[in-house]
């Protein structure tokens, strides 16, 4: 059999959970202070500043889009849960030239090299 706290139960226990709450929170906040303070002693006041910013030109856009939209029919084929949607993990790897970039599909898991793609696009 169970047993229904009164009210005044109720309100004491979320008295109890909303002190609990705030002093998480006050501690998660001098934490990140302290990180802020020691990243910014180690790397100066930049440190939570981009250094380097990968883009894609409208060719490797084209040619990802294409290839995404070809693995629409597989992707719905291997999907189990229907609220498991497809995305794709672009990774840059630098190079003595530049940059490769190669982008993975996460349900198929088919990785696709759009710098080589482009190059045969352009030089056959």
């Amino acid at each position: 059999m169970m047993i229904k706290p009164s009210v005044t139960d109720m309100k004491q226990m979320l008295k109890e959970f909303d002190e609990i709450c705030e002093k998480n929170f006050e501690t998660m906040n001098q934490k990140r202070k302290m990180m802020k303070a020691i990243m910014l002693a180690e790397h100066g006041e930049d440190f939570d500043k981009p250094k380097r910013t990968m883009t894609i030109n409208v060719a490797e856009e084209a040619i990802i889009n294409e290839w995404s939209k070809s693995l629409e029919k597989e992707v719905i084929a291997i999907r189990r849960d229907e609220f498991a949607y497809p995305s794709i993990t672009y990774s840059f790897t630098a190079t003595g030239l530049g940059y490769v970039l190669t982008v993975k599909e996460s349900i198929t898991e088919k990785e696709l090299n759009v710098s080589d793609e482009l190059h045969w696009y352009f030089y056959g």
